[in-house]
């Protein structure tokens, strides 16, 4: 999902100015909270043998991820002893096999 945007429509009318301000600011609060601009994963296989190199590509530095839905009870955690490159893949293991539903944001 890509980042709230708003344009502008050119008016003289000073309370139609108002209201698109209004509108500006509200859009640009949305635009800065990160998880609104995430990438939806599904159906992800986890285990604790081995680190799962979860491909996102947001395009930028994943900044967290939210388990929608795991078909086990068992932990999700981020390897961080393992190198990857963040704009395109988040680094996962588990705490046994789970399979899983991601939000990465």
């Amino acid at each position: 999902m890509s980042k709230p945007t708003y344009t502008r429509i050119g008016s003289s009318n000073p309370e139609l100015e108002t209201v698109q301000d209004n509108i500006e600011d509200t859009v640009r609060g949305l635009a800065d909270i990160p998880f609104l601009t995430g990438k939806l994963i599904k159906s992800i296989d986890l285990d604790n043998s081995a680190t799962t190199k979860v491909l996102h590509n947001l395009g930028y530095n994943f900044t967290g991820y939210i388990v929608l839905s795991r078909n086990a009870a068992q932990h999700v955690f981020l390897d961080l002893d393992t190198r990857v490159d963040k704009t395109r893949q988040i680094p996962l293991k588990a705490s046994n096999a789970v399979t899983v539903d991601l939000w990465v944001f």
